[in-house]
């Protein structure tokens, strides 16, 4: 019985979580040979984008300016080759991020 309480109350933390607050969200939108599309949604004031390496783990600034709200930019792509998503923090805190991409090693 005590199971049945804590997980039911693990399920109501869970679902009040996720329903208080917008919905940040940083779509991948395309990509050519020098960039990386993203639109973004109800990002928090001074949010910046790091590009994450899928393989290894390392994460860096992307040169691109601070951003908020709502709004779409092409991020310059990150030297290949290899796969990687784009990151969206906010005071050192992860807010959203793309779906995984592909950077082909420079011609």
């Amino acid at each position: 019985m005590k199971q049945c309480i804590v997980g039911l109350a693990f399920v109501c933390s869970l679902a009040a979580a996720g329903s208080a607050g917008a919905q940040e969200r940083l779509n991948y939108a395309g990509q050519t040979d020098a960039s990386v599309n993203v639109e973004y949604f109800d990002l928090p004031a001074s949010t910046q984008l790091f590009y994450l390496n899928q393989v290894d783990g390392a994460k860096w600034a992307a040169l691109v300016p601070l951003i908020s709200g709502t709004g779409s930019m092409a991020v310059p792509m990150p030297a290949g080759p290899g796969q990687f998503s784009v990151v969206a923090e906010q005071g050192g805190v992860w807010v959203a991020q793309t779906v995984m991409f592909y950077a082909k090693e420079p011609e």
